[in-house]
């Protein structure tokens, strides 16, 4: 925000230079970003009047000015500028004269004709923001000004300005006035309020107009004035200038009131040409389906059923804090004005004005949040300035419109407590008046606390914490003592699920696999190409509100379409094998729209493609396959002892027969196997793709992280294979299963090295082919010890599995 510090001055005395106010500013946590001087560097720049004006006889573009400068003379100067005539007042440089970028003015000679000088538009004078009058040319300067002064004292050039970064907890200080309360606050100094009184020329406002509010949820209060024998014209110069000064362009006295005491107040106003407004009426509701809005900027706005408006009785006049309506501008026919001060639901005011691309100085502080108790003194204040610049008079009375009243509330502070947190030896005495130098109200003293009312313009002070900030800034943070920190030490625990996770991570990075971290939005149409049933889950996508793009628009159920799209990008690109990973979240709502937070599992997701590695001179790298896939899913819930069984999957989303669900305790916790060849393409990859997702909050109740040891053997195992024929609906797992339980406590290790189905096989049969080692812990097994146990395997295998064994 840009605070002219003359106008600063108005509120509060200051006897501080501008850096020494900056300085205090900053330390105060109003951080000045930098000290602006408009019209800086300007020198013999002084007041001229046209006296006589010529076309130029060489050039029809040019005029020859014949200028009055007072004591300097009449000066010939040769200018391009059409928005001339003669007897108009304009700033011209002399010979000599150097302007705010740098440039110095000579006499020169155009066209053969002698230049002695330069007549100045606004921006050479490096006023802050175009005059209208700049639009043709040269600055025209309104009012009377002796000729031959100086321009700075004319325009007041040469204004200090802060510009000030005010955070978004403080939009109190989005106004001259709740600056200027900040620096009475740091100085000590009194707050000096500008006149508010008003004098009415009769009548009653409830004859003129009607006022509801429709949406009293959106709009807290709403106030308004009715203004008579309105004179619209240009504002004097000094508010021109201040406003100027402080960003803003200059219109006419009507509008440039309401900027004028929006920058002074923090309260923003709307005036209405009262002549335009259907039936005399004002209707504080929301938008209608369809209905349209044609702003002040021209153009024409699509409005929602969310979006509040400023209605007559038949149409939107203006957009709720945001701009108002073309169809009712303050225009040179406007006799009749109706002031508008209100306070709306910043939230609302900031999701519309993010809706519809309009930033305004008016929505940026209903967006922060107003005083509503602010409302009538900024209505007064305008109505002051008007009835002050003889612009308007005022009709008896003000509609107000208060539905819900917010009233100071107290917070109970203890200075034994605010010292503590500060650091500092601060007495309960500055404390105190500290407070108090904040215009709150200390309503009781005890022996160890304060109670404070807060007033209604600091939403930010709701708790003691609050209070130890303002203590300390308006004590100094710079005067707080630096000490060492004291304190326990507490060691950190990781939660068990980041744990898993992280341990997960490096299993599939020890497994050749890399790990890629992709955005948790995605598009709407990435759940149809996993040709997933109409009623999967996965299917029920949470939509953003405002989204980045179309492609980003809905959060994510499953990690698949995230890793196929990284995939098909690889393969399209030409970047080898895909051996990729992603541990993250995924969401699941519980109802649409969402009524609380959805749930947020954290899942595993997998995708190989084409080779496991890059191959070498000696050999080619093997292609991946489903075996690698379960194989890793075995090696992860061996790592956390965890005991499943691989069970036939039907997720559309794999190939039918080449897929399996991982079952642990009865409850499915992953699903693997080959990608279907139509989500295949739909995702651009090409030959076989593998993947796999796994829930790993579902698999966290059954997971041990208990360390366990074992001494390593000291007597050396006795190795032996052993060929099964067993039937072929004999699942493997089962057939292990008896082995190991024939075997006892000295089968020490039990592996499947061979599967074999062919012309040695009789029909109905497969070949399954083990490697048993037998251990003891005490003693070396010798052969007449493993003979018997060799032997009880095959008779358990023959008995429950009517196995055979293969000679």
């Amino acid at each position: 925000m840009r605070v002219p510090y003359s106008w600063l001055k108005c509120y509060v005395d200051i006897d501080l230079t501008p850096e020494e106010l900056g300085e205090r500013l900053t330390m105060a946590g109003l951080a000045v970003d930098r000290i602006d001087r408009t019209g800086a560097g300007a020198a013999k720049v002084v007041v001229g009047q046209v006296k006589e004006l010529k076309r130029h006889p060489e050039a029809e573009h040019l005029w020859v000015v014949q200028a009055d400068t007072g004591a300097g003379g009449l000066k010939q100067i040769i200018t391009g500028a059409q928005n001339l005539e003669p007897g108009v007042l304009v700033p011209v440089a002399l010979p000599g004269a150097t302007l705010p970028d740098g440039q110095r003015i000579a006499a020169a000679r155009f066209r053969g004709l002698a230049s002695e000088g330069m007549l100045c538009s606004a921006r050479e004078l490096g006023l802050p923001e175009d005059r209208p009058e700049e639009e043709a040319g040269i600055l025209i300067l309104k009012g009377e000004a002796p000729l031959g002064a100086d321009i700075h004292t004319v325009l007041g050039l040469g204004e200090t300005v802060f510009d000030l970064d005010i955070t978004p907890n403080r939009p109190d200080c989005l106004s001259i006035i709740g600056v200027a309360r900040e620096v009475a606050a740091l100085t000590g100094k009194e707050l000096k309020l500008p006149p508010v009184d008003v004098t009415s020329a009769g009548g009653n406002i409830n004859d003129h107009l009607k006022i509801e509010i429709a949406a009293p949820d959106l709009c807290l209060r709403y106030a308004a004035r009715v203004l008579t024998n309105i004179r619209v014209a240009p504002s004097p110069d000094w508010m021109q200038q201040r406003l100027l000064a402080a960003g803003m362009r200059p219109i006419n006295n009507i509008v440039d009131v309401t900027n004028y005491v929006m920058l002074e107040t923090g309260q923003p106003l709307h005036a209405f040409d009262y002549t335009r407004l259907a039936q005399r009426q004002i209707i504080v509701r929301r938008a209608r389906p369809n209905e349209t809005l044609i702003t002040l900027d021209g153009n024409e706005r699509q409005l929602t059923p969310e979006m509040l408006v400023i209605a007559d009785a038949e149409r939107p006049e203006g957009l709720a804090g945001i701009m108002g309506g073309l169809l009712s501008e303050i225009s040179e026919e406007t006799t009749t004005v109706m002031l508008e001060s209100a306070c709306f639901h910043n939230i609302n005011i900031r999701r519309t004005a993010r809706q519809l691309g309009i930033r305004s100085e008016a929505s940026l502080r209903f967006e922060k949040g107003i005083d509503p108790n602010g409302v009538i003194f900024a209505l007064e204040r305008a109505c002051h300035l008007i009835q002050e610049l003889g612009a308007g008079e005022i009709v008896e009375g003000i509609i107000d419109l208060y539905p819900q009243p917010v009233a100071p509330w107290e917070v109970t502070i203890r200075p034994a407590r605010i010292r503590e947190l500060i650091g500092a030896p601060v007495t309960d005495d500055f404390i105190r008046a500290a407070v108090e130098r904040l215009q709150l109200e200390v309503v009781h003293a005890g022996p160890e606390y304060l109670t404070v009312k807060v007033p209604t313009f600091r939403a930010d002070l709701r708790l003691e914490a609050d209070f130890v900030e303002e203590v300390a800034r308006l004590y100094g943070f710079d005067r707080v003592p630096a000490t060492a920190l004291e304190g326990k030490l507490s060691v950190g625990h990781k939660p068990v699920a980041l744990t898993i996770a992280d341990r997960v991570k490096e299993i599939l990075r020890g497994s050749g696999l890399d790990e890629v971290e992709t955005y948790s939005f995605t598009h709407p149409g990435s759940v149809e190409k996993l040709r997933l049933l109409p009623d999967d889950p996965r299917r029920r996508v949470i939509r953003l509100l405002y989204p980045l793009s179309e492609e980003q628009s809905v959060l994510r159920t499953t990690l698949l379409p995230s890793l196929l799209e990284a995939a098909g990008l690889n393969q399209r690109r030409k970047r080898g094998p895909v051996n990729i990973f992603e541990v993250n979240r995924v969401y699941w709502p519980g109802e649409l729209p969402l009524t609380e937070l959805p749930a947020m599992p954290r899942h595993l997701g997998v995708v190989l493609a084409g080779a496991r590695g890059e191959g070498n001179w000696q050999e080619k790298a093997p292609e991946n396959d489903f075996y690698r896939l379960k194989g890793i899913l075995e090696a992860i819930a061996q790592a956390f002892r965890v005991t499943g069984e691989f069970v036939p999957g039907a997720e559309p989303v794999y190939h039918p027969g080449r897929q399996a669900g991982f079952v642990v305790s009865g409850e499915k916790v992953a699903s693997l196997g080959e990608i279907h060849p139509e989500v295949a393409e739909a995702f651009g990859l090409a030959g076989r793709v593998y993947a796999l997702e796994l829930n790993l909050d579902l698999l966290l109740p059954h997971v041990d992280l208990t360390p366990r040891y074992r001494p390593w053997p000291r007597f050396p195992g006795v190795e032996r294979d052993l060929a099964l024929m067993v039937p072929l609906d004999v699942p493997a797992k089962e057939v292990a299963s008896v082995l190991a339980a024939a075997g006892g406590a000295d089968l020490s290790d039990l592996r499947l090295f061979d599967l074999y189905t062919g012309e040695q096989i009789p029909a109905g049969y497969k070949s399954l082919a083990y490697s048993l080692t037998f251990q003891a812990a005490d003693h070396t097994l010798t052969d007449a010890e493993v003979e018997p146990l060799i032997a009880g395997i095959i008779a358990a295998a023959e008995q429950k599995l009517k196995a055979k064994v293969r000679r």
